[in-house]
This record gives structure tokens, sequence and C-alpha cells, in this order.
């Protein structure tokens, strides 16, 4: 008998859970070290299970023989239960080996009170919990301890160097039986425990799943079969036990459960094996809608063999599921725009599954755009409403872009989400489908014009649509006598004017540091230009002065550099317009040594050009290109280390178109002037007079930032003449 339920009920653990409290009796074992006292380990009712808590032993045989009955306990390793970490506490030292190796070994856990739980107990099933805490060294001996349910009387208190075992009693409410236990130093520790079963056991019968049946029946199916898997444990008797009865009660629609392929009575007889109880479901009895459930109970009725009846119950659910009409269509739509086309466009298949009870015509209503990155995105199929039926099960949806809308560069990527909206037909409530739609526009490498100048004039500059022009405003030397004349003006070089870039530390100025170099130049619809470098020192080029033939005019330009010492000078154009034309002129001098330079267009793998910049000689680089994207990016990468660079102009042959002035009359005699294609960089001003001598405009109003503009005048005189200015 007692093999049989130990057998059962040695899955039952102690561990970590939520409290659940039954009453618990609290006594206080025997002493547990010394001579034999292992053999006062209780020995009432059936063993259920015996843990070392500190583990790492094995399975341990005590013998206990407590004169009136004996019984091998088998203790095994549970050091999970206060997962701190396990030690070693001196030994019980009683006359069994191994009584003394479960002892020795103990867990403890950092916190106090510190719950624990008793776990897959049987409800109604009477049990004793004997717990061991033994710890005799000198620094924990005296520390105290008692065991409590959070909610009831505890245990007494006790040293950890009593060895004396606690027992607490109590019949489970619950499948989890929930202790705490306390320690003075805040270090509850624990070494063993023994569970068993007292009283009397009666048998269970034990169902899979535990909860609930659940039954899905799919449409066009009427009928769906459930199953329970039933199981027992034997009482004290160790007797079988047979199933007399299985129906389904307190159905929510009549008729519509049923027990199928049973047979009364259906005996049990292996506790370690199952039975299987089949439970059928008709919707034809219960007229179920998509979504909808019918519950009810399984009713067993079982007895001990020569033993009591017993009743057990299992609720059950059926739902019923209907597939509703579905728009099938793929998740996404990538496009390529080729770089010489405005517009691309692509279809996605579309199709559609009707509802299955009550098919009807699926209506595609609408296709918006949403996330845009980018306008121009379209749908034309829907004008206004796409028709999907069992005739015509599929079509298409034409996604198209704009680019003239878009405004895509090479290289430049679109993305927005397509929503198609569609409801059946007859049906008020719309659904929505997504589809991820990128286009992307290929990007094509520009072709870059290289006009190199190694003996240069002044007509070699560039002096039209020039946007900028910079000359590395550094000190220079001028007669190589070690005096630093200052920081360098802006000069005038073939009618262009170009302005110093002070911002360049000077290596011949005492504590002036390498400067980090960053400036944007240009302006929006001209293009901007972002020049960078890191580490730059601003040089005198030449000890002496720039190369006697040159030009008096640029001299100045070569007379001094940048040197970026980790040789990464990039000049990155944004904003530029495609099909319009720009230029890049970079001024090189050696700075008393030769210099291997490579300049490099990005995306472009082999140097545009390349050249040996030999000492104190001067060099124009001009790189001329028409843009077939928004941006475009030149780098320069030499064979040694330190890039030298003069400095440099851009030049942008963009037409700006001529701002528009238009005058109407308004209320109250007031006059209203308006103007469009303005410059957002520049700043317009209103001025008017009253006879054409250009000396008498006066100034009414002025405005910046802006592309267009409407001003409200008042005129004070019977003629008038106004106009628009900009710098």
């Amino acid at each position: 008998m007692r093999v049989k339920i130990v057998t059962l009920l040695s899955s039952c653990v102690l561990g970590i859970g939520s409290v659940h409290a039954a009453s618990i009796n609290w006594t206080d074992g025997a002493s547990f070290n010394g001579d034999d006292n292992q053999n006062n380990i209780s020995l009432e009712g059936v063993l259920v299970k015996a843990a070392n808590l500190g583990g790492n032993e094995g399975n341990l045989d005590v013998l206990v023989d407590n004169g009136t009955s004996t019984e091998t306990i088998t203790f095994v390793d549970d050091n999970a239960l206060f997962p701190q970490s396990a030690f070693n506490v001196p030994t019980p030292d009683t006359s069994d080996a191994n009584w003394n190796k479960v002892i020795t070994r103990a867990d403890y856990k950092n916190s106090s009170p510190f719950p624990f739980s008793l776990t897959d107990l049987l409800v109604g099933q009477e049990y004793q919990v004997e717990f061991f805490v033994w710890d005799t060294r000198s620094s924990s001996s005296n520390r105290t301890f008692s065991i409590d349910d959070g909610v009831g009387i505890p245990s007494a208190t006790h040293t950890q160097g009593d060895g004396v075992s606690v027992i607490g009693t109590f019949t489970a409410s619950a499948t989890t039986q929930t202790f705490q236990i306390t320690q003075s130093a805040n270090a509850p520790t624990m070494n063993a425990y023994v569970l068993r079963a007292v009283g009397g056991i009666d048998p269970q019968l034990l169902f899979t799943p535990s909860d609930t049946l659940d039954i899905e029946l799919f449409y066009p199916a009427t009928l769906a079969t459930g199953a329970v898997d039933v199981a027992f444990s034997y009482g004290d008797g160790i007797n079988n036990v047979e199933i007399t009865s299985v129906s389904v009660i307190n159905q929510q629609h009549a008729g519509a459960y049923s027990v199928v392929g049973f047979s009364s009575p259906l005996e049990l007889t292996d506790p370690d094996s199952n039975e299987t109880l089949s439970v059928q479901f008709d919707v034809t009895s219960a007229y179920l809608a998509n979504g909808d459930s019918s519950t009810g109970l399984v009713e067993v009725v079982w007895n001990e063999i020569s033993g009591d009846t017993y009743t057990n119950t299992l609720p059950v659910s059926a739902t019923y599921t209907v597939l509703p009409a579905e728009l099938i269509l793929t998740n996404s739509l990538d496009m390529t725009l080729e770089i010489s086309d405005t517009s691309v466009s692509n279809s996605i298949a579309v199709s559609c599954t009707p509802d299955a009870v009550d098919p009807t015509n699926v209506e595609i209503s609408a296709v918006l755009f949403a996330n845009e990155s980018h306008s121009g995105f379209s749908c034309a199929t829907v004008p206004p409403t796409l028709i999907l039926s069992e005739s015509v099960p599929s079509s298409t949806l034409n996604i198209a872009f704009d680019n003239s809308v878009g405004g895509l560069g090479g290289g430049d990527i679109a993305t927005a989400t397509a929503q198609v909206i569609w409801n059946e037909a007859g049906h008020v409530e719309n659904h929505t489908n997504t589809v991820a739609v990128s286009v992307f526009r290929e990007k094509v490498i520009a072709t870059i014009t290289v006009v190199k100048d190694t003996d240069p004039t002044e007509s070699d500059i560039l002096n039209s649509n020039v946007v900028v022009a910079v000359n590395w405003g550094t000190t220079y030397d001028a007669d190589g006598d070690g005096t630093v004349v200052g920081v360098a003006t802006g000069l005038v070089a073939n009618g262009v004017l170009f302005t110093t870039n002070p911002m360049i530390g000077d290596q011949n100025i005492p504590d002036e540091s390498q400067t980090d170099v960053d400036v944007t130049h240009g302006e929006a619809g001209r293009g901007l230009l972002q020049v960078t470098a890191t580490h730059v020192d601003g040089y005198s080029a030449f000890p002496a002065s720039p190369t006697a033939s040159l030009d008096a005019s640029i001299k100045n330009i070569f007379a001094s550099v940048g040197v970026s010492v980790n040789s990464d000078y990039e000049f990155a154009f944004t904003d530029l317009q495609e099909g319009a034309t720009y230029s890049l002129q970079l001024f090189f001098s050696a700075a008393g040594q030769a210099r291997n330079q490579e300049i490099y267009q990005k995306g472009n793998l082999s140097p545009l050009t390349s050249w040996v910049n030999a000492s104190d000689k001067e060099t124009i680089i001009t790189l001329t290109w028409e843009a077939v994207s928004s941006t475009e990016t030149f780098s320069f990468l030499p064979l040694v280390k330190d890039e030298v660079l003069s400095g440099y102009l851009f030049a942008s042959k963009v037409t700006i178109p001529s701002p528009e002035m238009g005058v109407a009359t308004g209320s109250g005699g007031n006059i209203n002037i308006s103007a469009s294609q303005l410059i957002s960089s520049d700043t317009y001003t209103l001025q008017c007079t009253e006879s054409l001598v250009s000396t008498n405009w006066v100034d009414i109003a002025t405005t910046s930032g802006v592309s267009e503009v409407n001003w409200d005048y008042t005129p004070t005189n019977n003629v008038e003449f106004l106009r628009i200015v900009s710098p």
C-alpha cells in the first residue's frame, strides 16, 4: 500500500509560490543530532517526499527505526528552494552516515522572512511536514528562527544549534501551501524536510485538461469532438476504480453535447496510464454565429471498487468559427525609377475569399497613402469602387509615383503605406489592408570634367556665376625672415572677391592648436557647399614668396595653405538642381614640399586626377559637372601624409527666375502689391517715388526668408511709382 502512494505523491515539491494557506498546527519534533537520533524522524502516515536542501549528494537512504516501525527514507537533492548558495555545517554526529551527510549540507536566502511553498497537493488531504534546521558554527548556532504560514500562529522559536525539528500539520485547502521562515540574522537557513500524507487517503480521479475542455468547430463542419484523458490515484484501499456514467449536464443549448464511445463500466487499473473520454458538439442544435460559444459541464460518476461512489465535473466550452471575407494582396511593393524617367508605376494583384456562410461581393472603395516620406504616390484603379465577386475574384491595383511632385534625387528612396479600404457589399463595416510601398531612384554618377593648370594665371580663375571664393586666411611670412605679417586679407583676382577663412590654427603662432574645419557656403536654389577637414594647421606656403612668374594678383592665394594632418578634406554639395552645371576650383601649393595628390568623386573608385605637386609649385584644379542628383562629394587622398590646400571657388550656373510683381486694388483705397519667385535667402524692399528720378525712391516695407509676399499700401499722392529691389 505505501509503495503505491509514495510513487504517486513523489511529484510534490517545495518551491517559491503565491500564498495558499490552510490552518497549520505546529509542534516540536524530537532531537535529530547525536547518538541514534536519526530514528526520531517522524514516520507518521505515508512518505510523499524527503529533500536534502544543500544538495550535491545524490539520493541518500536513511534507515529510521522508531521502535514501532522501520522505514528507509530516500532524501533527494533539492537546492533550488533557498536559491542563494549551499554550504557545509558541522556534522550532527549520529550513527547513520547518510543522515549526517544530509544535515551537513545547508542552504540559505538573504531575505527574512523568506516565503516558500509546497505544491501539487491533493485538496482535502491531511499532511505533515517536518523541517530540519542545523548550523552549529560559532557565528551561527545562536541565531533564532521560527516558521509560519504568514497569517496564522508561528511555530516555537529555536536556535540553529538546538537540533530539534519543527513539525507542521495541515489539511490542504488548495494544491499549494505557503510557509515562511524568519531568522534573527536575516539569512534564513534550512537543511532538509520530510513531507508525509497522514490521516485517511481517498482515491482521486484526475482529468487532463484539468480546468476546462475546449472544443473548436470550424465551418462548414457541424460536428467536433474533444477528448478528456482520465487517470486515478489509489486511496487507502489500494483498489482500482471504475467509471459508471459520463454525461454533459447544464448545457447552454440543449442537445448540443453528447458523449460518444463510452461503455459502462470503464475500469481503471493502472495509475500510470489513462483512458480517454470523448465529448461531441453538434452546432445544428445550437445555431451559433461566428465567434459564439456554447457551454456545459461534463459529469463523471465513478467509484472505488468495493468502495465509495464519487462524482467529478469538468467545464466544457465549444467555439464556432466561420471564416469571414478576406482581401488577399501582397505586403509590399518595391519600384525603381530610372534616372531619365519622371514617373513609375506597378500593379498589385488583389483577390478575395468571400464570407463562407453568406458570400457577397467585396468592394474596394479607396486606396490612401499614409506615412509618405515624399509626395507623389497615387492609385488610379479605384474610380470610385473596384468590385471583386465570385465571377471576377481577382484584379489589380495600379500604384504610381510622380517624381515631378516627389523630387527624388539619384539614390534617394521614397516610402509610403498604401491603405486599401474595403467592405463586403451590403455591410457598413470597413476594413483596411496595408501595403508597404517604396520607390528607389537610380543613382548615376555625374561625369566630371577635370582641367589641371600647373602654371596658372589670373585668367584661369572662374569669374562668372561664382557662389563663393575662399583664400585660406592664414599668416604670411612675406620675406622669409620669420616675421609673421598677420592674418591674410581678402583679395580680388580676375574680378572675383576672395574672402578669408581665419578659422584655421596658425603654426607660426605659439599655443595656437590645430583646428577642425566645418564651414558651409551657398544658398537655397543655387547649391550648398560644406567643407570639412580635421586637425588643420595654417602655414605660410613659401620660405620667401610664391613663384616669381605668378600673376601678382593671385600670389596671395597661394601664399598660405591649410594643412590637414589627417588628409581628410571633403567638399560635399547639396541642394543641387539636376541638369544645372557646377564648378569647383581648388588651389594647391606644395608649401615647400612635394606632394602626391589624388582627387576622388564619391561613388567612383578611381581618382578623377592624380599628379605630383612639386616643391613650391602652384596648381589650379577645375572640376566641372552637370548635376544628375541633388548631391555631389569630392575628397582628397594624398599618397603621403598631410594634405595642403590654398583655397577654393564654387560656381553655380543655375538660372534663378526673376521675381514677379503684381498690383491690385484693395479695399478702402489701399493697393495690394504682391511678389513671387523670391529667393528666401535674399532681402527684398518695396519702394515708391513720385518721379522716376533715381534718388527719390523711399523704402516702404522689407521682407526676407520667404518665396512670396503680399503688402497693403495706402498711396499718399495722385501719381506714384512702385518697385521691389534686392541687394
